[in-house]
């Protein structure tokens, strides 16, 4: 029963208007620029949490525990970019900050997921040669999880 509605629900949702879907991904997109005007502390828990809901879904979706993913939508694509982007910045700053172990272990996951998103987003657009080579989609996955239970940890850490 629970498919059949989220098939039914995904069915509606490729059928929506481009128009539509456009407004939503950019509204998505502005409201996470808004965020960009809160504390650091409050930005640092809305940004770990989006990139740990970036990689739980996907992951728990593979393992058969929800049965809905993220949509597979151009805009989303790039505004998920962006989005990861920002937050693999404030991941690298922060490990920067923090030092040690633990935040040179997440620089170098801020760095990793980053050059993850840019290196394809450049190549589609021909300013690189060159891209990374093909791979199950769950690594990214998984790597959107450790990175945002690292930013989340960190922004404790630093307690800012």
């Amino acid at each position: 029963m629970a498919s059949h509605v989220v098939e039914e629900a995904a069915m509606q949702a490729s059928n929506a208007d481009p128009a539509v879907r456009n407004i939503v991904a950019i509204a998505v997109l502005g409201g996470f620029a808004a965020t960009f005007m809160l504390p650091k502390f409050a930005r640092h828990i809305v940004h770990s949490f989006f990139l740990i809901a970036l990689g739980a879904i996907p992951v728990l979706y593979e393992l058969y525990v929800i049965e809905f993913q993220i949509p597979d939508f151009a805009i989303i694509t790039y505004v998920v970019t962006a989005i990861i982007m920002l937050t693999g910045s404030t991941l690298v700053k922060d490990g920067f900050h923090e030092g040690g172990k633990f935040g040179y272990t997440a620089m170098g996951f801020g760095i990793i997921i980053m050059l993850n998103v840019l290196i394809p987003a450049l190549y589609k657009i021909n300013a690189i040669t060159f891209n990374i080579p093909s791979y199950p989609p769950v690594i990214n996955s998984v790597l959107y999880l450790i990175s945002g239970i690292m930013l989340l940890v960190s922004t404790f850490i630093l307690g800012e």
